[in-house]
């Protein structure tokens, strides 16, 4: 599935007929930043693409202990999560205790907080057995 015309139109540059080389990263905007890390240690890639995402947020929200709200419409225009995807991901990253999730508000919103101690846990675990395994090499 691809964004469709109406939401890439947003963006300068972003229709069909004025596309090229030069402005294509006009169209390549909202841009994430992906830490392969993430995928290492929340088991695949669409995992890894959540958690660098989630990193983003985390650090951008004024909520003192970090939560943040986002739709499954949202996370898709801006990821292209699907809903089944996400809701894989949630689930595996919680039992992992990577994550929290909560519903609040009216509409019922569902807000995530990154466990900062378990992934900084998971991502040194990480690193050691990098490590170790470099030193085998």
């Amino acid at each position: 599935m691809l964004l469709t015309t109406t939401n890439s139109a947003k963006h300068k540059g972003a229709s069909s007929h004025s596309l090229n080389w030069d402005n294509l990263k006009d169209a390549l905007r909202p841009k994430i930043t992906y830490s392969p890390i993430f995928a290492a240690i929340g088991g695949d890639v669409q995992a890894g693409v959540f958690l660098s995402y989630a990193y983003y947020w985390t650090l951008k929200t004024n909520e003192p202990l970090g939560w943040f709200s986002k739709t499954k419409e949202e996370w898709f225009n801006e990821t292209q999560l699907t809903r089944r995807q996400l809701d894989t991901i949630v689930q595996r990253l919680v039992g992992l205790e990577l994550i929290s999730i909560k519903y609040d508000g009216v509409p019922r919103r569902i807000f995530y907080q990154l466990n900062k101690e378990a992934i900084v846990d998971a991502i040194s675990r990480y690193l050691e057995s990098s490590a170790e395994a470099d030193i085998r090499i």
